[in-house]
């Protein structure tokens, strides 16, 4: 793995702070380990100022491109939604700013259902 660049996406991840932060954390340089959050700003915020690297999950109707949290955190739109990009040519995931979270809006044939479960965290 030394000297590649490799990201992965996790929903299992303790709630209360433990070795696991500091496990995700440890990985960043050739691995970053993205913590998953479905549309959970709060909760987003929490993991973010402990400088856990996080995606979000937000509704398909989400008009934003980049917005702040209210802890003031950066989101942006994953450029694959609204540019001619792939995940190896654009990288965001594994390389973006500590203060920054990648967001994903609910997308395929389930888009639907996902969006009644994002739109109640909200």
């Amino acid at each position: 793995l030394y000297g590649k660049k490799a990201w992965a996406y996790t929903h299992h991840f303790p709630a209360a702070k433990t070795v696991w932060r500091g496990m995700i954390k440890m990985w960043r340089g050739d691995l970053t380990i993205n913590v998953s959050v479905d549309n959970n700003e709060t909760w987003l915020d929490e993991l973010m100022a402990d400088h856990v690297p996080c995606v979000i999950a937000v509704p398909s109707t989400e008009k934003r491109r980049q917005w702040r949290t209210a802890g003031g955190h950066r989101v942006r739109l994953c450029p694959a939604d609204y540019a001619d990009v792939n995940c190896a040519s654009c990288m965001l995931c594994h390389t973006r700013p500590e203060d920054m979270a990648i967001a994903f809006r609910a997308h395929g044939t389930k888009s639907k259902k996902a969006d009644v479960v994002l739109i109640k965290n909200d």
